[in-house]
């Protein structure tokens, strides 16, 4: 497993970036049912109750909700929260890719275990339709919303040169950096790709670029059906490890691309200019897995906000909505069968086998980097 410490320094910019990032918050909100998009309204009236924006600046500045989780891992409160933005894959892309839960995850502090964590966190009881950790349901919600990105990308799910990060110096439109932040591998797919993307081919307008992607999903016109996008596992079924069992769904999915896609190529010609050929058979997988995780966030919420009630307000109906008619989408079933020790039918419940991150005082966390600060510092230089 990556040191969180080692991870913040080797990452020249955020995952997928703050474009990348309110982009999926802009998907999953035109995929939130009625209620679930009241309910986001309630929790985040400073966020002008919606889940992203289309003003990337703004989205630097005050963090919004799903680049949030992003800001905050700089500060000593989350200072337990960086390792939770990836999972090692202990597999050898492009030969051989990989990702098995027990093997590449068995303590919970990974982006699969704290999937799984902040689903619960973030639920609210079935029967007083009140949350069941007031304190810390908002710091969920955004916790899933960044995640549900950070899955998708195919690095995240990578131990290799710590996900992409050691291959330096990377060319990419005939340069090795862009201001201060020089070109890897892993800042490629984050933000840079994706940034080209929206500039040459959208005018560097977000909202296009997201109104295109929803459009892709409602057509069912990606090289994958949308069907697929979602896992059959249900949003509070738990590995043999305590894990989120949908995300190591979104994990295998990611880790796939190391081989199929991302890995191969560098190591065939680590000089050549990645945006070139590199950049025009890459940057269609990038956006699929943004829209994926923009699909797959507002499925979460949906399930995830059925059985909470707005203050003020009548109790929400029992039976789960589905998000807008996307092509092959239905409505999974209400969960009655033990899927996991510590799962307890329709209601999630704390996995015996899963640690609780985020427990006030929250910079007391048992995930506290081992990593010395002279270490960290060591290694900065060494960059």
């Amino acid at each position: 497993m990556r040191s969180a410490t080692v991870f913040i320094a080797a990452s020249s910019v955020l995952a997928w970036g703050n474009d990348g990032h309110s982009t999926i918050g802009n998907i999953a909100q035109h995929y939130l049912n009625e209620h679930a998009a009241a309910f986001v309204a309630y929790l985040f009236p400073e966020y002008n109750g919606v889940l992203g924006t289309y003003n990337v600046s703004l989205s630097i500045a005050m963090g919004d909700v799903p680049n949030w989780a992003d800001k905050v891992k700089f500060t000593p409160e989350y200072s337990f929260s960086p390792n939770l933005h990836f999972s090692d894959s202990l597999d050898a892309p492009p030969k051989n890719c990989s990702y098995i839960d027990e093997r590449d995850c068995p303590d919970n502090k990974c982006i699969t275990g704290a999937i799984a964590n902040y689903t619960r966190l973030a639920s609210c009881d079935a029967n007083t339709g009140k949350p069941k950790n007031p304190d810390l349901q908002k710091d969920a919600v955004r916790f899933l919303a960044h995640f549900a990105g950070d899955v998708t990308q195919p690095l995240h799910i990578c131990n290799r040169s710590l996900g992409g990060n050691l291959i330096k110096p990377i060319t990419f439109d005939g340069a090795q950096s862009k201001g201060k932040y020089s070109y890897n591998l892993h800042s490629l797919w984050d933000y840079y790709i994706p940034e080209k993307r929206i500039n040459n081919d959208f005018g560097g307008d977000y909202k296009k670029f997201q109104d295109y992607l929803v459009n892709k999903i409602d057509t069912d016109s990606f090289d994958e059906k949308v069907s697929t996008f979602l896992s059959d596992k249900g949003i509070y079924d738990l590995t043999k490890v305590g894990n989120s069992a949908a995300a190591v769904d979104w994990a295998i999915d990611a880790n796939l691309f190391d081989c199929s896609k991302v890995w191969g190529p560098v190591d065939a010609d680590p000089k050549q200019d990645f945006g070139g050929k590199y950049y025009q058979d890459v940057y269609s997988t990038a956006e699929k897995q943004i829209a994926k995780g923009g699909y797959r966030l507002a499925h979460l919420l949906n399930e995830i906000f059925q059985d909470c009630q707005i203050p003020g307000q009548p109790a929400p109906a029992t039976t789960t909505q589905a998000p807008t008619q996307a092509p092959g989408y239905t409505s999974a079933a209400p969960q009655t069968t033990t899927a996991a020790k510590g799962y307890q039918g329709n209601g999630p419940a704390a996995a015996t086998t899963t640690a609780t991150y985020g427990s006030k005082p929250i910079y007391s966390s048992a995930l506290a980097s081992s990593v010395s600060v002279l270490a960290v510092v060591a290694f900065v230089f060494a960059l």
